[in-house]
């Protein structure tokens, strides 16, 4: 990942208000026109004639960038600067009629680049500049004009660069003779060379009638390539992409660098993967752009450019002419406009002409908002490119931009599910369940009331205030919770409850009991006004068992406003702790505290708040200096585990790495069952980090470590890690090319945990059978491997629709695999169909799964129109394989109109065929869509750890 630029890239200006060093450190495409550019200039400054330039293309191809670029390189350049000054004209030269306004706008741009040289010139040409315009009724005006002009250039040594932008409006709004007049001085006076810019090429450029006919240099922008569009992206928004990252988004804006400008501007340091799913919300919006653009054509214009709009591909005039509902003679002079003004662009020539947008977007932003049908084709489509352009197979080389499923989470992401994973260090009461709550997934395991109040030693309990104490609390432990509630209602009735004379703690012990029950019933708003009653009654007590009950309370109300959706809110209830209690000497408000800015940490993450949240964690490890009780250093443990994550989302890994080892340092040899866990999830999260920057054999040695200390015990919450340790340890064997070891380690996770009935040890201990097979798949040990698939099998229960899993799924396309690789088609077809029926049409694994298994069987022999039909057999899920589809047909023979975007997408699925098809020759079963089904990129969950 590169450093974003200092100063931001014009959009539409480029150059405006710019140093020549900020134009030349953002000029990283078009190399090749600039070279071509200079190499006329060059020959033209010794030259007695010299030769003028036009570069064509439509709007927003990066022209303006062209022409800045080259009047910074004469400013800048000593073997141009004593020969050659750039007067660069406005983008739009509107107060241009005649030849004598031409050189009255020359000599003003003159004077203003004279400025910073020779202000006393520059002031005199001012002069003239504003004396000539008072005589705009003089016939001589243009004779003077002009040679006020050269006039300047004699005294300046120089020859003058006139770099004046769309020739083409200027030529159709002057008067006829202004064009046989400018040739005549362009071809006399060595003087003055003109580079322009059009967006197309106009009539006057080839007809042989008209005074430019074949005199300028015609300079062609084509769009951007793959790797010029990687260049400008990594130039503007600081990130590196690889080329087929980038390649979803040359097709979309069909390389125009204004519009990949745009989107990159709107997407510094976002993974490829997630823009191209957002692409939809940023073209909306970007409604003001796209609509303007629309807004300044002429109503006719308008209507017939909405109709290649609308049919989105290239289109003959009848076609055009049909969907506007106009006469076609209209239509194809209102095309002829269009192609002038750069907005629509002109395929062949003759009765084979066809049109389209000059710039993509356009049609995808119009398709999004007409109608609600048309809108599904385009996010469909983007959908099918997020998938197929973000496979992982550069996952080695750029891990942070890698596709957010291809991976199991808690290889993918370690460090998170490490610390998702860690348990709290309180406990609701003795014998409380955990609230069953199904909001803010990535909170409920992380965050419950933390340790409960002393409520044995009530002062003054009479009999009756301990029996109900102990009903309350039985009847907890028993989930009675409506129950509870009623009891409490009834105890606290002014009139005639038990409590409605007792001391204040018993009161707040039972209210905070009335919340527990509504928490655990997930009535989050009642619960809610329990805990604020028992603050607003005893929030001002100074006695000890009240301050820890009003803590309690305000635990319980965090937790229900997250569980409401209000995580905002519940922060300044967080802070609230911390302010009344941070200061405390006793030991149990300490811990509320501590584990409170936990808290406060974890929502400040949900929120997106990152850097407040290592803030946050920060404050927590600063509680162990004051405080040693374990309650307190399992919070440290955990918010040190958290600031490593939140690092190495902000971009730091080495401080995330550190962060893991400080836990390490500091608790490795504590004998805490909890702290055993953080110091697992550290260790583990410490090996995926040396891991992505490929320090492979360090991150055995740790993952080694995990299995070594913690796979001896019984503890539950550590089998997990000690199985993920072994699975990425397997992983890692392959990359390096130990195929014993990595078997090994697949089978040591089925003999450590192949009959533990655990659901996720279950799904490691599945799919280790399956990262197994997976490896003698690839690397031709076909004879083990239908025994392997038996295993699989076996463990997942019967492979069929009965279970459609996503573990299925990926045991049935390894299955299908093994099968291509025996050349057994038939039966890899119906495995294919089998996996393709269970599919859901909306879940990118089905789409992932098609990917890898239909270029495979192309590639093996199976008939492309077999394929057509199966795929098509469900409506629905055909609509998501737009691209796929079109590449098939073109692959039986078929002639395929479509959107030029899914042509394109469609001719990079038939490379990958070809590839496959060349790697089959090989007589190997390796290749880019194999490594789709690494065991290191499954999409099972990792276990949930409680």
């Amino acid at each position: 990942m590169t450093s974003a630029v200092r100063h931001p890239i014009r959009k539409f200006n480029p150059g405006t208000f710019q140093s020549d060093r900020e134009v030349v450190e953002q000029f990283v495409v078009r190399t090749r026109e600039l070279d071509t550019v200079l190499g006329i200039l060059r020959d033209n400054a010794g030259s007695p004639s010299c030769q003028h330039m036009v570069v064509v293309a439509p709007r927003g191809r990066g022209k303006t960038m062209l022409l800045a670029r080259t009047a910074a390189e004469l400013r800048t350049n000593g073997d141009f600067s004593g020969h050659l000054l750039p007067v660069r004209f406005m983008e739009e030269s509107q107060e241009i009629f005649h030849l004598a306004d031409f050189w009255l706008e020359t000599l003003f741009h003159l004077a203003g680049e004279c400025e910073s040289r020779d202000p006393g010139l520059a002031g005199e040409l001012r002069a003239r500049h504003a004396e000539l315009s008072g005589r705009w009724r003089e016939p001589a005006l243009e004779g003077q004009a002009r040679a006020s002009v050269l006039d300047a250039a004699d005294r300046l040594g120089r020859r003058l660069v006139l770099m004046v932008e769309n020739l083409q409006a200027l030529f159709r709004d002057v008067d006829e003779d202004f064009g046989w007049k400018l040739r005549s001085v362009l071809q006399t006076e060595p003087q003055i060379m003109l580079l322009g810019s059009a967006t197309s090429r106009f009539p006057g450029l080839d007809d042989a009638e008209q005074p430019f006919f074949k005199f300028f240099r015609i300079i062609d922008l084509q769009p951007l390539v793959t790797e010029e569009c990687r260049l400008l992206w990594e130039m503007v928004s600081g990130d590196a992409v690889s080329g087929r990252e980038i390649r979803p988004l040359e097709i979309l804006t069909g390389g125009s660098p204004r519009l990949l400008v745009i989107v990159a501007g709107a997407a510094r340091h976002g993974s490829m993967r997630r823009l191209t799913e957002e692409l939809v919300v940023l073209i909306d919006d970007h409604t003001e752009y796209f609509r303007g653009h629309l807004d300044v054509l002429p109503k006719t214009e308008r209507r017939v450019y909405l109709s290649v709009l609308d049919l989105w591909q290239h289109s003959t005039p009848g076609e055009i002419a049909a969907r506007a509902r106009m006469d076609p003679r209209i239509v194809s002079t209102m095309l002829g406009r269009l192609v002038n003004r750069g907005a629509v662009m002109v395929d062949g020539s003759g009765r084979k002409r066809q049109y389209a947008a000059a710039e993509r977007l356009y049609s995808i932003y119009y398709k999004l908002r007409r109608e609600r049908d048309e809108a599904v084709l385009v996010e469909n489509m983007i959908r099918f490119m997020a998938v197929f352009y973000s496979e992982a197979e550069q996952e080695a080389m750029f891990p942070a931009l890698v596709s957010g499923e291809a991976e199991p989470a808690a290889i993918r992401d370690g460090l998170d599910r490490a610390a998702a994973g860690i348990p709290a260090p309180g406990r609701l009461l003795r014998g409380l369940r955990r609230p069953r709550v199904e909001t803010a997934p990535s909170l409920r395991e992380e965050i419950s009331p933390g340790p409960p109040a002393d409520v044995n030693a009530q002062a003054g309990a009479d009999d009756s205030t301990e029996r109900l104490r102990t009903d309350i609390a039985q009847r907890l432990d028993d989930g009675a919770f409506a129950k509870v509630i009623e009891i409490v209602d009834r105890a606290l009735d002014p009139q005639s409850g038990v409590l409605s004379g007792s001391s204040g703690t018993l009161v707040a012990w039972a209210l905070n009991r009335k919340a527990d029950a509504c928490l655990e019933m997930g009535d989050w708003d009642r619960a809610v006004a329990a805990c604020t009653e028992v603050v607003a009654r005893f929030g001002a007590s100074r006695e000890t068992r009240l301050e820890r009950e009003v803590a309690e309370a305000l635990n319980g109300k965090t937790f229900s406003l997250l569980n409401l959706g209000k995580p905002r809110s519940a922060l300044p209830v967080c802070e609230d702790v911390v302010e009344r209690f941070g200061a405390s000497g006793d030991a149990a408000l300490r811990q509320r505290v501590a584990f409170t800015l936990l808290c406060k940490g974890l929502v400040q993450e949900e929120l997106g708040e990152l850097d407040s949240a290592l803030q946050t964690y920060r404050r927590v490890a600063g509680r162990l200096e004051t405080s040693q009780e374990p309650e307190v250093e399992r919070c440290v443990a955990r918010a040190m585990v958290r600031k490593g994550s939140v690092l190495r989302k902000l971009g730091d890994p080495e401080g995330s790495l550190r962060s893991c080892q400080d836990v390490v340092d500091r608790f490795g040899e504590s004998e805490d069952p909890e702290l055993a866990q953080v110091i697992a999830a550290a260790q583990f999260a410490k090996g995926h980090l040396l891991r992505d920057r490929g320090e492979l054999a360090p991150a055995i040695s740790v993952w080694e470590a995990v299995v070594e200390r913690f796979g001896t015990g019984d503890e539950p919450e550590l089998r997990p890690y000690v199985a993920m340790a072994l699975s990425c340890n397997a992983s890692v064997h392959e990359k390096l090319g130990n195929l014993d070891e990595a078997l090994s380690a697949y089978e040591e996770i089925h003999r450590r945990f192949g009959t533990n009935s655990d659901r996720e040890l279950h799904d490691l201990v599945a799919n280790a059978w399956i990262g197994k097979a997976e490896i003698l798949a690839r690397h031709g040990r076909h004879d083990r491997r239908s025994e392997t698939f038996e295993e699989v099998e076996r463990s997942l229960g019967k492979l069929g629709e009965q279970r459609p899993t996503e573990l299925t799924r990926r045991a049935m396309r390894a299955h299908a695999q093994l099968l291509l690789a025996q050349r057994d088609i038939p039966a890899a077809m119906e495995r294919f169909q089998s996996l393709y029926r269970m599919s859901e049409p909306t879940d990118d694994a089905m789409l992932r799964g098609v990917l890898v298994l239909v270029p495979a069987l192309i590639a093996a022999g199976a008939a492309a129109t077999d394929l057509v039909e199966v795929l098509t057999g469900d409506e629905e899920k055909a609509a998501a394989l737009g691209p796929l589809l079109v590449a098939l047909r073109q692959e039986a023979g078929e002639t395929v109109r479509a959107p030029a975007e899914i042509l394109e997408v469609a001719t990079d699925i038939r490379e990958d065929i070809q590839a496959k098809r060349e790697v089959r020759a090989d007589g190997t079963v390796q290749g880019r869509l194999d490594l789709e089904t690494d065991a290191t990129r499954a999409a099972f969950r990792p276990p949930a750890l409680s």
